[in-house]
């Protein structure tokens, strides 16, 4: 049960054990004890009535379903862990755009999961979640592959927006990240 799950709504909820009470972290809200109710399901200690069910979905990812009698049921799944050295991060690198919204956004590599960019010229910090998957407050970065392995493309989630596409570009413009200087 223990490891970090990603919430239907892009919510990043961490289960750890504290002193040997398992235990629901959120970022930016305090921690709340879970309570074994019977088998795999769990109940918080501060909201009567939700609870917590772990189980594994058909393709065998570990997860977790919300639940409570006045609210709609969430679903949870594992995040995997995050890739080790650094060509799974210098391969994200790079200029990409949207010609439909004229976006561009810039991503460099900065140091462990920190990941400098900048979105139409305004400077902005992400953090690798996992494999290929950035995120910047409510905004989700999910980066595609081709066959060999290079990243072919880039897909935008946020709050309003679903799979925005964006392609590679190799024509930055107003950046002031190093490694890739305007034209």
């Amino acid at each position: 049960m223990l490891g970090r799950y990603e919430l239907d709504s892009g919510t990043i909820v961490r289960i750890v054990d504290n002193d040997g009470q398992l235990s629901r972290e959120i970022d930016g809200v305090d921690p709340v004890r879970l309570l074994h109710n019977e088998g795999n399901v769990f109940e918080y200690e501060t909201i009567p009535g939700l609870m917590m069910a772990f189980d594994t979905s058909d393709d065998g990812a570990k997860r977790f379903r919300l639940y409570s009698p006045t609210q709609n049921m969430q679903t949870a799944l594992e995040i995997p862990a995050l890739p080790s050295g650094e060509e799974s991060r210098t391969s994200l690198e790079g200029c990409y755009f949207n010609p439909e919204t004229r976006t561009e956004i810039v991503i460099e590599w900065d140091q462990d999961e920190a990941f400098r960019m900048i979105k139409n010229g305004r400077g902005r910090d992400a953090t690798m979640i996992a494999a290929d998957y950035l995120r910047w407050n409510s905004y989700r970065f999910r980066f595609e592959r081709d066959e060999s392995g290079i990243v072919a493309r880039l897909w935008v989630d946020n709050d309003r927006i679903r799979n925005v596409r964006f392609e590679p570009w190799d024509q930055c413009r107003g950046t002031s990240l190093g490694r890739f200087a305007p034209l």
